[in-house]
């Protein structure tokens, strides 16, 4: 899994696009849920991702991203905290922003 940009810049009040890319090194399909864990000010639509990408092939998932006026100034993450086929594994991955001022 990963995120396409990595890093984002984010201007209160407009939007950002992020793709989540989810790989299955899998020989059989696999179904994956990931919520992202926004912190306050910062909005992910949708904030959960459910689906399922087969076997030995790769998905990309648009994201829209925001920061509102409660934003803090400055650089912080987004966790992507992943479940495969039932087993939930934490925040493996994530991505970086960057409220501009």
């Amino acid at each position: 899994m990963r995120a396409e940009p990595y890093r984002v810049s984010l201007a209160r009040g407009r939007d950002a696009s992020v793709q989540i890319h989810v790989r299955n090194f899998r020989d059989a399909v696999q179904s994956h849920r990931i919520v992202l864990h926004t912190p306050p000010g910062i909005s992910a639509q949708p904030h959960v991702l459910e689906g399922t990408v087969a076997a030995g092939q790769r998905r990309a998932f648009p994201v829209t991203l925001r920061a509102d006026g409660s934003a803090r100034d400055g650089v912080g993450i987004v966790g992507l905290d992943v479940t495969l086929d039932g087993r939930r594994h934490g925040e493996l991955f994530d991505l970086v922003f960057a409220v501009e001022r």
